[in-house]
């Protein structure tokens, strides 16, 4: 094939005896003489008199030219990356040429089923960072493309000639192999120009090499990709950086491994991902699964449908029966800065969150057409089958295969790293099939989480905590009168501080959590700092503000607003400003539930969602009452000022937060993994919460390193319950009016209404009655207090105890009345 041609003519008649298709270029150009589109050089006499003097030579690539397929690189460092992959024996050697100012450009093969192939083209902003002289990085180019070939001059004037040391023989590739190739070779060229900082090479060399390893490269070639490209970044310790046997034991394992993500996150590349994945793995019809659609046999288009998009590894995952995808919203929008982050109410959780979403029937049908190729039978004689696209019957065969499908299992999202349920570290990026959850760092570079971690170590992470919230006035359990906190209060040990530390480690690790308690904060009085303690956390947890939801007095709004929250896998959920007593019934499911049933809004179908999600509350003066008092643990902020919003900050906690969110996260799960590789010594010796067993692990992890138990805030919020008090009230009449003798409902009321209807004459006598009934009246029903109320509200409250008394059911009276004994009373004097 190669030669020294006197001219373009001569260079054609050799070209022609290969099998290629010549055609004549105009002289010093890359335009073609005439139309080239129809072949009309069938013959060396042709040749002679289409030819002019000084014209170049082009050839017609693909079908036209045997296969030919040119490889046309219009980067220098892509030239590089191509002879790094030659050299690693990825790329075949072949023909190669090119000019002195561009050497070595262009490399032949030949492709059997070549098309017009691919290219890779980047944006404006990384042109610029890569200093690349066009968009076009490679052209992988076959039909419908030509290229001028030695024997012809460059518009600069340059002759176009062979590389001497290349090959002669025309290499054979696949059409998906060129594909391949070529987007590895654009990608290779973008990260040679992007080295890592110094700090993290280790991590950019592991996310490489599983990045290479995913996109199809040997574990051995790919270890020599990552050192070649250390070794022109300059790093010292290039040859050290091989992680190909472990990557390859991960993936064989069905671990999930970090790859272009983490690259990217490392590189600052993050906005161009999806780029990388579509030139490393790039979808062609010569690689698609075929899937014909034919009468009678849908059940079988659905299997390989389904295959199909396994086979592509696309994220889409089943929940609780249905199908679902991640969502990053908005991502342009996503915060970067404390200064734009975006807090919004509900129902729309903010821009840059990562929620589940169903796969719907328009995007499954258009993600089925991305990775199969679909044919139907032909209408017309001699056809078989023509291409079709898929049908909606496809995709709605396999949304309905419920309980059947092969897709893997989720069971939330995180945005960091955290512990799985057995304590193991989750730190690697993608679907973990062990424990179903879904990590996307949406780019940002966590340090690695140390698996064995001393108790010195856990007190230094516990440092950085203590440092963020410093500023706050964490009022102590017992706060005397006389007390003022300091301006940096948040440095002293209190219940209330360590309830907020246990929010910040429940949030890491709430996924992997049976159930945890609400994490109320709250205050006499607003500018105390209650709301930006939950944007501390929600940023540590997840990198945006919490999402907020709206509290109202109507219980079935409230339901609809917590399941349309962890249907789209909120991890937290912030529910502001509380005005009035929190009970719900809903709410107290959920804290407790690892799964909760509701009704989709709008649809007449219940879906069951996980529960693993951090729930906080703020409130001034919060109250809770009934069964929420045993589910919530409360940080009290008192900053004993008549304008707390002036006593300010010695710094910017939000700006804080994002800008070390990486390192806290990190120490967060260092105090955790650290009091397991001590082998959780105070196991045991801290009493488990009825409910919240498994969020013991938080508490005996706080308290190992000295801190307050934060379940020690629960208290508080008992002692000042409103159930608690109105029971106790009719506790204390009911005493005084029948200490410890069994009464019915009907007769202690009846006994009430002798007071109120002023039947006693004596003052003694009518106040142990209008007592009771005043008590009786508290409970709720107010003037309209029955018999009938009066004993549902005995039944429910039937043996819950009050300062050592309680309520039983001590059989019936004659009309099946149940009477009742109030335990622990003292019997009333006889009086002679």
């Amino acid at each position: 094939m190669k030669g020294n041609f006197e001219n373009g003519r001569a260079a054609a008649h050799s070209y022609l005896d290969l099998g290629f298709d010549p055609l004549p270029i105009l002289p010093r150009s890359k335009e073609p003489r005439g139309k080239w589109g129809e072949k009309y050089v069938v013959s060396h006499t042709i040749i002679d008199h289409a030819f002019q003097g000084g014209d170049n030579v082009a050839v017609a690539l693909g079908a036209r030219s045997d296969g030919l397929v040119d490889f046309d690189f219009d980067h220098p460092v892509a030239v590089e990356m191509a002879e790094l992959l030659e050299g690693v024996g990825l790329l075949p050697s072949g023909p190669v040429f090119g000019r002195k100012s561009n050497r070595a450009s262009h490399r032949l093969f030949r492709c059997a089923d070549a098309g017009r192939l691919v290219v890779c083209q980047v944006p404006d902003d990384l042109k610029r960072l890569i200093n690349a002289p066009k968009s076009k990085l490679i052209e992988v180019r076959g039909n419908g493309c030509y290229t001028v070939m030695p024997g012809s001059i460059h518009p600069s004037g340059e002759p176009v000639v062979w590389e001497p040391n290349s090959s002669d023989d025309l290499p054979e590739l696949s059409g998906a192999e060129a594909v391949r190739l070529g987007g590895l070779i654009g990608f290779l060229t973008v990260i040679d120009q992007c080295p890592p900082p110094e700090g993290a090479r280790n991590d950019a060399a592991l996310a490489l090499t599983g990045t290479l390893m995913i996109a199809g490269v040997e574990p051995q070639i790919a270890e020599e990709i990552v050192v070649a490209l250390a070794e022109r970044a300059n790093d010292e310790e290039a040859t050290t950086r091989r992680f190909g046997d472990r990557t390859a034991r991960f993936l064989e394992a069905g671990k999930p491994v970090v790859a272009v993500a983490k690259l990217c996150g490392i590189l600052g590349l993050d906005a161009h991902k999806r780029l990388f994945r579509s030139w490393l793995h790039p979808t062609t019809d010569s690689n698609k699964a075929a899937i014909h659609i034919v009468p009678g046999k849908l059940a079988e288009a659905v299997d390989k449908a389904e295959a199909a998009l396994l086979e592509a590894g696309l994220h889409i995952y089943e929940r609780s029966g249905e199908l679902v995808r991640p969502c990053r919203l908005d991502a342009q929008r996503s915060m970067a800065t404390a200064s734009n982050l975006i807090q919004v109410h509900d129902p729309e959780p903010s821009a840059g969150a990562l929620v589940l979403t169903p796969v719907t029937e328009p995007w499954l049908l258009d993600q089925l057409s991305r990775v199969a190729r679909f044919a139907k039978p032909s209408a017309r004689k001699g056809d078989s089958f023509v291409t079709a696209d898929p049908p909606l019957a496809l995709a709605r065969g396999l949304l309905a295969r419920k309980g059947a499908w092969r897709l893997p299992v989720i069971r939330g999202l995180i945005e960091a790293p955290t512990l799985r349920r057995d304590r193991s570290i989750l730190q690697d990026e993608g679907h973990d099939p062990q424990s179903g959850l879904y990590f996307d760092a949406a780019g940002i570079v966590f340090p690695k989480i140390p698996e064995e971690p001393s108790r010195e170590d856990a007190l230094r992470a516990l440092e950085r905590f203590i440092r963020l919230f410093r500023c706050f006035p964490f009022a102590p359990h017992d706060a005397p009168e006389d007390w003022r906190p300091d301006a940096e209060e948040g440095l002293k040990p209190s219940v209330s501080r360590s309830v907020v530390l246990s929010a910040v480690l429940t949030g890491l690790v709430r996924r992997s959590l049976a159930s945890a308690p609400l994490h109320a904060v709250d205050a006499p009085t607003r500018g105390s700092g209650k709301s930006l303690i939950a944007d501390l956390v929600s940023i540590i947890v997840t990198g945006r503000r919490a999402r907020v939801v709206s509290w109202v007095r109507d219980e079935a709004e409230n339901e609809k607003r917590l399941f349309s929250a962890l249907l789209q896998g909120d991890p937290a959920i912030f529910i502001d400003n509380v005005e009035h007593q929190l009970e719900s019934a809903a709410l107290c499911s959920i804290l407790t539930q690892g799964d909760w049933t509701s009704r989709v809004l709008k649809e007449s179908k219940n879906v069951s969602v996980s529960t693993a999600a951090l729930f906080m509350a703020t409130g001034n003066n919060l109250a809770f009452k009934g069964d929420m008092t045993r589910r919530v643990v409360v940080a009290r902020l008192d900053p004993r000022a008549e304008r707390p919003e002036e006593r300010g900050f010695s710094f910017d906690a939000r700006e804080h937060a994002v800008m070390e969110r990486s390192f806290l996260v990190a120490s967060g799960l260092t105090i955790l993994r650290a009091y397991v590789a001590a082998g959780c010594p105070m196991r045991g010796r801290v009493s488990p919460v009825g409910s919240f067993e498994d969020w013991t692990f938080i508490r005996e992890a706080l308290t190992w390193l000295d801190q307050p138990d934060p379940a020690l805030s629960r208290s508080r919020v008992q002692d000042e319950d409103p159930e608690r008090e109105e029971l106790g009230e009719v506790m204390a009449a009911w005493a005084e009016a029948f200490g410890d003798r069994p009464v019915t409902v009907r007769e202690a009321l009846d006994f009430a209404f002798e007071g109120r209807n002023g039947l006693m004459r004596e003052a003694e006598e009518a106040r142990p009655r209008l007592r009771l009934l005043a008590a009786f009246e508290q409970t709720g029903f107010g003037d309209k207090v029955n018999a009938k109320r009066l004993g549902h509200w005995f039944k429910s409250r039937s043996g819950k105890i009050v300062d050592a008394k309680s309520f039983e059911k001590v059989g019936t009276d004659g009309h099946k009345s149940s009477r009742y004994v109030l335990r622990g009373a003292q019997p009333l004097p006889k009086k002679f």
